[in-house]
């Protein structure tokens, strides 16, 4: 009598119990081939989690000396919760993996990264189309663990956009920035989702001679919207941001077809972006002031 068995390390034997057809076997090697939470000895299989895997995946980035038995134990309730759409692995940041670390947004050895649809490696530059949504924990223990997925399956957790920028360098960033607000990837949702501000950002690249081009008269748009704040402090001027991410080092949440670009959020708690297709300086600021006005009249 013919039988199929999958012998997985750690775990117990599988046998195929089902219909011998291709299918009826392909579904099931797809369901047991991965182990409930692989442990990495010398190497990762980035093919088998994060390109020909139809399943999301979650990277515990710890080094092999603390890919504990306690840890895997508090992951194997959730990996098996999770099983029909994410799979866990183990992986390790090393002199061999930096390319895709940087890829995927892993910064550091204590880590967890969870991607809903398997990987999105790598930024764009002069259009965008955003990627899988992903998750970041910081600090990976058994405690963790289980509150991140608690917030997970609640849907608690801010989503994370990967970024070439540091954090400490991100919150340096913006702290010295002038007329423009200098965006990253860590701050980006924060600012174009907050409801009291109404948000202006163009979208850059590296190596693009038009966004060059636009710089000056962007940043003259920027000092406008300064000016008429400071002249009127108490106006919906001084609720207006006007600012700028490079997304050839920045991922966000936007489709752009091309830099620069801009997109407009008004004030609101319900907010979406708005396309500004205008480039001189005299028209942007009268799109700029147009809601001013009618924000001011909706306040009346």
């Amino acid at each position: 009598v013919s039988s199929l068995k999958v012998y997985r390390h750690r775990y117990p034997t599988e046998t195929f119990e089902g219909k011998w057809t291709k299918s009826a076997i392909r579904a099931w090697l797809m369901e047991v081939g991965y182990p409930l939470v692989n442990r990495m000895t010398n190497q990762f299989p980035p093919a088998k989690y994060l390109s020909v895997s139809s399943f999301g995946v979650v990277l515990i980035v710890k080094p092999l000396n603390e890919q504990s038995d306690a840890l895997v134990e508090a992951l194997e309730p959730f990996a098996k919760k999770y099983q029909d759409k994410l799979k866990f692995s183990f992986f390790t940041k090393s002199g061999m993996t930096v390319e895709l670390c940087d890829g995927l947004g892993v910064w550091g050895n204590d880590e967890l990264l969870l991607l809903e649809h398997g990987a999105d490696v790598g930024l764009r530059s002069h259009t965008h189309k955003p990627g899988t949504y992903k998750y970041r924990l910081e600090g990976v223990t058994k405690e963790s663990v289980v509150k991140f997925f608690d917030d997970y399956e609640n849907k608690r957790l801010p989503r994370y956009l990967q970024s070439r920028v540091s954090r400490p360098a991100a919150e340096k960033l913006l702290a010295e920035s002038k007329n423009v607000l200098e965006l990253t990837s860590w701050n980006f949702l924060e600012v174009v989702q907050d409801p009291k501000r109404a948000v202006l950002v163009v979208f850059t690249s590296a190596n693009c001679d038009a966004c060059e081009e636009f710089q000056t008269p962007y940043e003259e748009v920027a000092r406008r919207v300064k000016d008429s704040a400071r002249k009127a402090p108490d106006s919906l001027w001084s609720s207006i941001v006007v600012a700028r991410l490079d997304q050839s080092r920045n991922e966000h949440t936007e489709t752009i077809r091309g830099t620069p670009w801009m997109k407009f959020w008004p004030r609101g708690i319900k907010k979406r972006s708005v396309d500004v297709e205008l480039r001189s300086v005299d028209m942007i600021f009268e799109y700029l002031e147009n809601h001013v006005m009618s924000d001011d009249k909706d306040e009346l």
